[in-house]
């Protein structure tokens, strides 16, 4: 079996499991989200649908300059640590970690990624122009290492949130991940995956 085809199965079982779980323990707490009238917030909105008996955490190693294959996940749920995402992403981080890649994970709220496209870093995102702004020259670092980059968001409205968008535009940018050419525009990031094969 190919490894994506492995790592599709995996994570398609562990969100069977983690919702089988939490209605057999009914685990989901019962509180009122800041500023809300729902009781049973989480039953709603599955932020801690994962029993707190079945969270793990993953220890990410970072990349080294070793000849490993490097998994970076970019994540963009606010509630990462009590989510079934974050179960989902600790638990395929752990499975990575298990099979000797080294494994880098970006909470974008955690690091406080700036998603905005503003005046002064719009060319630069759109066009290539002008200095590499600060905060993006970490990430695009960690991209040129990474052989798979797994994004990680919760589907709220069929497309990335804006933190994930933002991340994508601004870390992505022309003559960094793409360039034109006579014959249109051409990939610069050859030989990297979204998912494992």
């Amino acid at each position: 079996m190919k490894f994506n085809h492995l790592l599709a199965a995996l994570l398609s079982s562990l969100s069977v499991a983690c919702y089988a779980a939490d209605a057999v323990s009914g685990a989901t707490p019962n509180h009122a989200a800041p500023g809300s009238q729902i009781k049973n917030v989480d039953a709603v909105t599955s932020a801690s649908i994962v029993p707190q008996k079945l969270r793990i955490s993953a220890k990410a190693t970072g990349f080294t300059d070793s000849k490993a294959k490097k998994v970076l996940f970019v994540v963009g749920d606010p509630r990462f640590d009590q989510s079934l995402e974050g179960f989902l992403v600790n638990t395929a981080a752990n499975f990575f970690l298990k099979k000797g890649y080294e494994v880098e994970i970006r909470d974008l709220y955690k690091i406080r990624f700036n998603p905005v496209i503003t005046p002064e870093n719009f060319y630069h995102a759109k066009d290539g122009f002008g200095q590499t702004p600060d905060d993006i020259k970490p990430e695009q670092a960690l991209v040129s290492k990474a052989d798979y980059i797994i994004f990680c968001y919760p589907n709220w409205h069929d497309s990335p949130n804006a933190i994930t968008k933002g991340y994508m535009e601004r870390v992505f940018s022309k003559k960094f991940a793409y360039q034109d050419t006579p014959k249109g525009l051409e990939g610069l990031l050859k030989g990297k995956a979204s998912t494992p094969s």
